[in-house]
């Protein structure tokens, strides 16, 4: 007996694991800590930063954070996790906001959340051979569900900012990363 839709659906979920595995092992292996600021004091020109940075929800109510960029220059790509105690949040989704694609080129956005470690892996980028992008904006906006009451913080791992020069592949450039407290009760 054939199942031709069942093996495309297949085939298409292998693919998206392929590439997500892929996604994983590029922010592993490209995170340079050497260009990374954790936390840092706030800087005005090259940050990513999750808004508001302090936020107070109660418990079973879901909300949003924006992670947005701030005065960046020649912005690619940006592979990072973004962590949180999942005994406190639930991970519900993830939408790619405007700034990477906001001169009309094609972008790609994915994510994967690893419930069990408390991170959602995120990958975005331009596509083909084109510059990145300059100013301030959002590249995504994430939702949680408040499932335990405590404070919290969600933040950067692995995270870097890529660009690319005339005829180079995308390389890690210095960027303030920012995370943000969330208080349930």
């Amino acid at each position: 007996m054939k199942y031709p839709g069942k093996i495309k659906k297949t085939t298409s979920f292998i693919k998206l694991m392929v590439t997500l595995a892929a996604i994983g092992i590029l922010i592993h292996y490209t995170a340079d800590k050497n260009v990374l600021a954790q936390d840092t004091a706030s800087a005005v020109s090259n940050m990513i930063c999750i808004n508001p940075q302090a936020k107070e929800v109660k418990i079973n109510n879901e909300f949003s954070l924006e992670v947005s960029v701030n005065n960046i220059s020649d912005l690619f790509a940006v592979p990072f996790y973004l962590t949180y105690d999942p005994k406190i949040l639930q991970f519900v989704s993830a939408k790619e906001g405007p700034f990477l694609g906001q001169d009309g080129n094609s972008t790609t956005f994915l994510f994967s959340n690893d419930i069990n470690r408390g991170r959602v892996i995120v990958g975005l980028t331009r596509l083909g051979k084109v510059k990145g992008v300059s100013g301030s904006g959002s590249i995504m906006v994430i939702n949680f569900k408040a499932v335990g009451i405590g404070n919290t913080s969600i933040g950067f791992d692995k995270a870097s900012a890529k660009k690319v020069t005339e005829d180079t592949e995308p390389q890690s450039f210095p960027v303030t990363f920012r995370g943000a407290q969330v208080n349930v009760k």
